[in-house]
């Protein structure tokens, strides 16, 4: 499954941008796998046990499999990765076979390349944090390395050993070059290792580049370095990463009472959205800013509906600074004709006015919030017209109801177009929500037994932060009895459900005791299945 995945990641990239890809696959990996990896349900890509074998074919096997098998990649280079898939297919084409006969593939093919230690990445769960030192002395640069390991189910940290991973790194000077190295790679083995460089001057460290290991990077970055590095680093994905590490530090203010941004900060977005040489697509990547959910991530007590405000608020006031500059380069990346296409220049203009609307919803100015309405009533696909409906949701009121009605009308007719309309109205905050929802359940368009259009709309309630972990616990409730319902119908999608209580421990103490009262309600359930059973059990006793 994992090589499945990695083919399917390397065959849009190489149709559309490398970059713009990796950036969306490692981000669909940390908002559905890191947290999956740090809560009750880890497990490795290849458990040693299990109660129901369908509980593990998550984001684990799919998207971390994926990932080692691209730091296999990144070991052998693309052509001794190449030589080792051909000589896969010629030992084991039309046979069943295991990740050993892979990997021994890969490693006779490669002057027998040793992967005993890497193996590691297959039995043993969790991700490993790397924290990450810099000294400089006199000519003498060094990074220290170290990997930590923490408890996982089934697995504590003191059972785990190191693993075995490359980390593609690159330095730079002041003046934004790179450093010329022998070797970029650090290949990492040891709890701790240390890395000594000649350099003239203290350079800055461009680390764990193009994602080369699905590691957690914590190291001390100074606000000036992460503006450095969006303006500087010559790999795509650190850029990238720089802004988003840099967006981070802006909601952390919000979240602790600030109201402004710094200076510094909005000027450095400033020349992102005014530099007219990055493409559509990639400057849509580098203006947006990361979600809640992956926010969250960076605290040990998680408030979402706290952080989603505060990232609200940062957009907001990015709105407010740079209006125009926005508003010229939605105008700029308009269509030339009304024809739909679909390469890649079409695409990535259409996602970075896309991103541009989602800014320009956040404002309470009247041009705005009509520029918004326009997008998608001029709308000539389906892609403008649902990217505006996002945006409209975020506005909400009369100006949402009325276009949620005219795109419900359009397309009740399409189930496929459904499924994606469902997971709007879902998502909208309104205090009224559960009502709404039950309001949908009704419709002629829902179908209970239809896994996709419940997945559409109770998956998407759940990211639906205000109104989920809403402080009366109404959230809560109405999703444990959803899926208790559900498990009577198909208990797969009901223990996937179940999922949105896997940051429980991680809530704050009132939301904590009003989620263990939902799980204890779920166990007490008469005739519970053991897909549910499993994953609520591992949920509690996290």
């Amino acid at each position: 499954e994992g090589l499945t995945v990695y083919r399917d990641q390397e065959f849009s990239a190489d149709l559309n941008s490398r970059v713009v890809q990796r950036v969306q696959d490692v981000d669909k990996l940390r908002m559905a796998q890191y947290p999956e990896d740090g809560g009750p349900t880890a497990h490795p890509i290849k458990p040693a046990s299990y109660i129901e074998i369908n509980n593990f074919y998550t984001a684990t096997i799919y998207n971390k499999g994926a990932e080692v098998i691209r730091m296999i990649e990144n070991f052998l280079g693309v052509p001794g990765f190449r030589k080792g898939m051909d000589k896969y297919f010629e030992l084991f084409d039309g046979q069943a076979v295991t990740t050993e006969d892979f990997i021994h593939a890969m490693s006779i093919a490669n002057d027998n390349f040793d992967f005993e230690q890497f193996k590691r990445w297959y039995s043993q769960a969790g991700t490993p944090k790397v924290k990450v030192r810099e000294e400089f002395d006199n000519g003498k640069y060094n990074i220290t390395i170290k990997q930590e390991l923490s408890d996982s189910p089934k697995q504590s940290a003191g059972q785990k050993k190191p693993h075995y991973f490359p980390l593609v790194f690159g330095l730079i000077d002041k003046s934004g070059n790179e450093i010329s190295l022998d070797n970029n790679v650090l290949e990492i083995k040891e709890y701790e290792q240390t890395f000594s460089f000649d350099v003239a001057e203290k350079p800055v460290l461009s680390l764990n580049r193009g994602f080369s290991a699905p590691v957690i990077l914590d190291m001390e970055r100074s606000l000036e370095d992460l503006y450095f590095l969006m303006a500087n680093d010559k790999d795509g994905f650190n850029r990238v990463e720089a802004a988003t590490r840099a967006a981070y530090a802006m909601v952390d203010k919000f979240l602790n009472g600030a109201d402004k941004l710094d200076d510094a900060y909005l000027e450095s977005f400033a020349k992102i959205v005014n530099d007219k040489s990055i493409d559509p697509a990639y400057k849509d990547l580098m203006m947006n800013l990361p979600a809640a959910d992956l926010i969250g991530q960076e605290y040990d007590v998680i408030d979402l509906p706290k952080i989603a405000k505060a990232r609200n608020d940062v957009i907001k006031c990015i709105t407010e600074k740079l209006e125009s500059e926005l508003v010229s380069v939605y105008e700029e990346n308009k269509p030339t004709s009304t024809q739909f296409k679909i390469d890649g220049e079409s695409m990535g203009k259409r996602a970075l006015r896309a991103g541009v609307l989602s800014f320009l919803c956040r404002s309470d100015k009247p041009n705005l919030i009509e520029t918004v309405q326009n997008h998608f009533n001029s709308a000539t696909n389906m892609t403008d017209e649902f990217n505006a409906l996002n945006c409209l949701a975020v506005i909400g009121g009369k100006t949402w109801s009325q276009a949620s009605s005219q795109f419900y009308q359009k397309f009740e007719s399409d189930t496929l177009v459904m499924q994606k309309w469902l997971s709007v109205e879902a998502s909208v905050d309104r205090d009224d929500i559960l009502e709404r929802l039950q309001e949908l359940e009704s419709d002629k368009v829902y179908d209970k037994t239809v896994p996709n259009l419940v997945r559409s709309l109770w998956g998407s309630f759940c990211r639906n932060h205000a109104q989920f972990h809403h402080e009366s616990g109404r959230g809560y409730k109405a999703m444990a009895e959803k899926i208790l319902e559900v498990d009577k119908l198909n208990p797969q999608l009901a223990s996937r459900l179940s999922s949105a209580f896997r940051i429980y421990k991680k809530l704050d103490t009132p939301r904590q005791e009003l989620v263990k009262k939902q799980l204890e309600f779920i166990l007490a359930e008469k005739g519970l299945s053991k897909n549910v059973f499993e994953i609520i059990d591992l949920t509690i006793k996290s």
